[in-house]
């Protein structure tokens, strides 16, 4: 006979794994509506990421490891738009500091009586 997981066991993976797909979820916002609105502030930053300790959550239930891997998944999708997003940012900081240090060329206009 098997031994049956506690109830808390498997609810604290099951809060464990809503806290991660929430995390994503705002992450997946942010960079959906990265160009929309400018001053907008992400609510990621609001209320910031789950802290979790995987150590004090135990073995991961079988039954929950295809939500898991779909979770993994996803955080990998983010993680690659965020690269993208970065770097993107990093060419347009370039760009604008290059810019601003060009010397425009100002017309010149002298005042004489005709």
């Amino acid at each position: 006979m098997t031994a049956q997981p506690s109830t808390s066991w498997a609810a604290s993976w099951t809060d464990a794994l809503t806290a991660l797909e929430l995390d994503v979820a705002a992450v997946e916002d942010m960079l959906e509506h990265l160009h929309e609105d400018a001053d907008r502030t992400p609510s990621i930053a609001e209320r910031g990421f789950a802290q979790l300790d995987p150590a004090r959550l135990g073995p991961l239930p079988v039954d929950q490891a295809d939500r898991a891997r779909a979770v993994l998944a996803r955080q990998q999708a983010v993680a690659g738009a965020l690269v993208v997003a970065m770097t993107a940012n990093r060419r347009q900081q370039r760009l604008a500091a290059s810019l601003s240090q060009r010397s425009s060329s100002v017309p010149v206009y002298v005042d004489t009586a005709v």
